[in-house]
């Protein structure tokens, strides 16, 4: 594990000239790690806290928004695995997920702003790790790529015994299921629910269950006809109730208003949100305050109203991330930008 400290000068602020016109957007300059590196994970939940992750194997951590940063590499210096997903646990410490087929799939953690790395997990045989996310007890799930009508799921309840969790769903897998790993979100805890969401396969399908319960509940969603079919993000708003994106993934729907979903799983029935004003599938879904966030490669888009008004910033989002309090952070093709929906 390599790490040192650069700094960057902060960049300027612009006003989105769209919908959100009263919405400022701050670029913000990403950390030098090489010319093959891009950034494409994000995680914050803290003003001045924030994490990225590279193609390439770096981690870069700030502790004062964006001005400087410390930059990592968990897998070591010579490792260039992709950082597909960051989670943010306080103000210094983090999990991240490395992607790639078999114990090139890795889950690290660190206490110390990236200081040092500990692997707490790797993939077996040509299983692929796609996402994953832990409780404020320290439960981890993550859901990776099925085999047959296995699932590919392992748990733990303390970072260093890892159960596979095959069993743990109340239907089989499909051929090819597993998690849909470019947005970071296909597994969330949040509101004492576990949900999670699932691609490559005939059909895309939810998985859900309390905080307490012993078994995923599998049901199919409405985006089903090819093997692009997926979930992209899901968010649950409690038991019964979550919120997802998805639908066909094909480079076909890139450029198509009318692939731009939101989904609302409530009361065992699935609705649609009205449509945001982006073009393409949306692959991120996050909140923040009252606001439904939602964004992909067109840009990003909010609502406070459940989708009877949406405010939209032309900023191409791969992930998304909120803090509690100070904004939310995208990052994309064209850097790294903070903004604020509630001002």
């Amino acid at each position: 594990m390599t790490l040192r400290r650069i700094s960057v000068a902060l960049g300027l602020s612009f006003l989105a000239t769209n919908a959100a016109a009263d919405t400022a957007v701050t670029q913000l300059n990403l950390p030098q790690a090489g010319e093959e590196t891009r950034w494409q994970a994000v995680a914050s939940n803290t003003a001045q806290t924030l994490w990225l992750g590279s193609t390439n194997g770096h981690v870069a951590y700030s502790e004062d928004g964006g001005n400087s940063w410390t930059l990592s590499q968990p897998v070591g210096r010579d490792g260039t695995l992709p950082i597909t997903q960051i989670k943010a646990k306080g103000d210094r410490e983090a999990y991240v997920l490395t992607s790639g087929r078999g114990s090139d799939s890795r889950l690290y953690h660190s206490r110390n702003s990236g200081y040092s790395w500990n692997q707490l997990h790797r993939a077996d045989g040509d299983r692929t790790l796609r996402c994953f996310d832990h409780d404020s007890n320290g439960e981890t799930w993550i859901l990776g790529s099925g085999r047959s009508e296995e699932w590919h799921a392992v748990r733990s309840t303390n970072g260093r015994t890892w159960l596979s969790a095959r069993s743990g769903f109340n239907q089989p897998a499909q051929a090819n299921e597993s998690g849909f790993n470019e947005s970071g979100s296909c597994v969330r805890y949040a509101n004492n629910t576990w949900a999670m969401g699932s691609a490559y396969a005939e059909q895309a399908r939810l998985m859900y269950k309390s905080s307490t319960g012993l078994r995923f509940r599998v049901v199919a969603t409405p985006i089903s006809g090819a093997e692009g079919a997926a979930v992209t993000s899901v968010w649950p708003l409690g038991n019964d109730d979550i919120l997802f994106t998805g639908g066909l993934t094909g480079a076909d729907t890139e450029t198509d208003s009318d692939a731009s979903q939101v989904f609302r799983y409530h009361n065992n029935e699935f609705s649609n949100l009205p449509v945001p004003p982006l073009s393409g599938v949306l692959t991120s879904l996050t909140t923040y305050q009252d606001y439904i966030l939602v964004g992909n490669a067109t840009g990003v888009a909010w609502s406070a109203d459940w989708g009877q008004n949406w405010e939209v910033i032309d900023t191409p989002a791969r992930q998304l991330s909120c803090t509690f309090e100070q904004g939310c952070y995208a990052i994309g093709q064209n850097g790294l930008v903070h903004f604020d929906p509630a001002r």
